[in-house]
C-alpha cells in the first residue's frame, strides 16, 4: 500500500503558507520539530464507519494529538469528523521519527447522514504544542444509502398486523392485534418530528383488515375481524385534516384477509377473503366515494381466494394472483377490468402456487410477484413477473429468487422504481429481518441489503412516505408484539 505526505491542497491561505514553512523546517533539520501525519486513502466504497490509517512522525515518542476533519465536496470545505468506536482515538498518540501507525474511525453516518458522496476526503491535523504537517487523503466514496435507521420514538402501542397508509405529513397506522386481541386505536407518524402521536380510534377494533389512500387524501379502512373469529363488513373513513373517523357504507360481504385496491377513477375494489377463516370468497364489490356505498361487480371472481394479492396495473386494470381456495394454494390469476366490472382469467398461471405473497407494479407496466407460502406452509423465495400484453408469467432471467424465503413480507415500489422486500415470516414461523432490493432498472437483479432491518418483524405496518423513505412499524417477533419503528433510506 502506498503512503504519501500530502500538504494542504485546499483550505485557507494561512494553512498553505504554514504547511510550506513546516516542510522547509523539517527538511532543514534532522530533528522532527513539528509532527508530521501521513495518511492512506480508504479503498473502495465506504459505509457508516470509515477506518482511516495513518502514520505519525515526530522526535517525541508520545503526547501527540490529532484532529480529523472530513469533506464531501472534494476538499472545498472541511468540518470536524465525529469519532466512532474503535481506532486509537485522537489524544496521547505515540510517534517516532520513522513513523508510528495509527487508525481513526470516522462515524460518517453521524456527520453526513443517509447520503452518498463520491468526493469525500479526510485530513489529519497533528499537534505537539503546535500544529504540524497536515495529511490529506485522496478522494473516496462514502455511501450511507440503502440503509435502515431506528427511530428514537416508536409506536405508543405495540401492534402486529396493523395497516399503514401515507397521509399528508407522514402516515396513519391503525388497528392490528396486541396479545392476540384486535385493536381500534390509531396513531399518526409525523415525518417532520419523526415521532408518533395518538389520533382518534376507529369505531371498531380490527385485525385482518385492509386500507387504501383515497384520491382526496383521506383513508378508507374496511373489513377485518374484531374478535379473531367472525369477519366484519363495516368500513370507515379517516380524515387526516380533522384527525377523525366517519362511518361509510358496509360491504355486501363480511371479509378479512382480502384485497383492497384503489382504482384509477377514485373508486375502490374489494375482492376475495374469508368470512370464517376456513372458507374463501369469490365475491367482489366496488366502493364509490361519492355516495359512500358498495356495489357488487358485474360478476364475481372466477375462483374463490383468501390470502391473495391484488395490484392495480399501469393500464388501470387490477391483477389478482394466487391465494387459498379453502382446499389448496392457487397458482391461477385473473384480471379485473373496471370499465366492464368483470374478471377474466389470465392466459397463463404462475409457476408456483402462493398465498400470503406480494404483488407490486413495475415502472415498465409489468407486475412483480414475490415470495409467499405453498400449500404445506413452506415459505417461498421465488419471483415471477406478469406481462399484461401476453397475459403470462415468467421468472426474471437474472434473478429468479430472493436470497431469503418468506411469507407476508413488506413489498413496496420505491421512487426510483426499485422494489423493497423486507421482513416477513420464515417456514418455521419465525420473524425475519432480512431485506432485499429488486433492481427493476438494472436488468432485474436483486441485492441483499446490509444491514437488514434492525429487528426481525412479521406482519409489520409499512408505508412509502412522501420524501421517498419507507416507514416500517410494529409487527411481531416470536411471542412479542413490537412497538419499535424504523425508516429505510433508499
Amino acid at each position: 500500500m502506498m503512503m504519501r505526505r500530502i500538504g494542504v491542497r485546499r483550505g485557507t491561505a494561512a494553512l498553505v503558507l504554514w504547511a510550506l514553512a513546516a516542510l522547509g523546517a523539517c527538511r532543514s533539520s534532522g530533528d522532527r520539530t513539528t509532527p508530521i501525519a501521513i495518511a492512506r486513502t480508504p479503498v473502495g466504497t465506504q459505509r457508516r464507519s470509515v477506518t482511516l490509517s495513518y502514520l505519525l512522525r515526530h522526535a517525541r515518542t508520545g503526547g501527540i494529538a490529532v484532529q480529523v476533519q472530513f469533506s464531501i465536496d472534494d476538499g472545498a470545505s472541511f468540518r470536524a469528523a465525529t469519532q466512532g468506536p474503535g481506532g486509537d482515538g485522537s489524544t496521547g498518540l505515540s510517534a517516532t521519527p520513522q513513523g508510528t501507525a495509527h487508525t481513526f474511525v470516522w462515524d460518517s453516518l453521524a456527520d453526513v447522514g443517509f447520503t452518498r458522496s463520491q468526493a469525500a476526503r479526510l485530513r489529519i491535523l497533528p499537534f505537539a504544542g503546535e500544529l504540524g504537517t497536515i495529511a490529506l487523503t485522496g478522494q473516496f466514496v462514502v455511501d450511507n444509502t440503502q440503509a435502515w435507521e431506528v427511530l428514537g420514538t416508536g409506536l405508543a402501542a405495540a401492534r402486529k398486523g396493523a395497516v399503514a397508509v401515507p397521509v399528508a405529513g407522514g402516515a396513519l397506522v391503525a388497528g392490528g392485534t396486541a396479545g392476540g386481541a384486535s385493536l381500534a386505536s390509531a396513531e399518526r407518524y409525523a415525518a417532520a418530528g419523526r415521532a408518533f402521536a395518538a389520533t382518534a380510534p376507529m369505531a371498531a377494533a380490527r385485525s385482518g383488515h385492509r386500507a387504501v389512500a383515497l384520491a382526496d387524501g383521506r383513508v378508507l379502512v374496511a373489513g377485518g375481524t374484531t374478535d379473531g373469529t367472525a369477519s366484519v363488513a363495516s368500513a370507515e373513513v379517516y380524515d387526516p385534516a380533522a384527525g377523525t373517523w366517519s362511518a361509510t357504507g358496509a360491504m355486501g360481504s363480511a371479509r378479512r384477509s382480502f384485497a383492497l385496491v384503489a382504482l384509477a377513477d377514485g373508486r375502490v375494489l374489494a375482492c376475495g377473503g374469508t368470512t370464517t377463516g376456513a372458507d374463501a370468497l369469490t365475491t367482489a364489490e366496488v366502493w364509490n366515494p361519492t355516495g359512500g356505498t358498495w356495489t357488487a361487480t358485474a360478476a364475481p371472481m372466477g375462483t374463490a381466494r383468501r390470502a391473495l394479492a391484488a395490484v392495480r396495473m399501469s393500464d388501470g386494470r387490477v391483477l389478482v394472483t394466487g391465494g387459498h381456495d379453502g382446499g389448496a394454494v392457487l397458482a391461477t390469476a385473473e384480471v379485473f377490468d373496471p370499465a366492464a366490472g368483470a374478471f377474466a382469467a389470465t392466459t397463463g398461471s404462475m409457476a408456483a402456487g402462493r398465498q400470503d405473497h406480494a404483488a407490486v407494479s413495475l415502472a415498465d407496466g409489468t407486475v412483480l410477484v414475490a415470495c409467499g407460502a405453498d400449500t404445506a406452509g413452506t415459505a417461498l423465495a421465488s419471483l415471477e413477473v406478469f406481462h399484461p400484453t401476453a397475459g403470462t408469467f415468467a421468472a426474471p432471467a437474472s434473478s429468479p429468487a430472493l436470497a431469503t424465503a418468506r411469507r407476508a413480507p413488506v413489498a413496496l415500489a420505491l421512487a426510483d422504481g426499485n422494489i423493497l422486500v423486507a421482513g416477513g415470516e420464515a417456514s418455521g414461523g419465525g420473524a425475519l429481518a432480512a431485506s432485499d432490493l429488486y433492481r427493476s432498472a438494472a436488468g432485474a437483479a436483486t441485492a441483499t441489503l446490509d444491514p437488514a432491518l434492525t429487528a426481525a418483524r412479521t406482519a409489520p405496518a409499512a408505508a412509502l412516505l412522501s420524501d421517498g423513505t419507507v416507514l416500517v412499524a410494529g409487527g411481531g417477533s416470536g411471542a412479542a408484539d413490537l412497538s419499535s419503528a424504523e425508516l429505510y433510506h433508499p
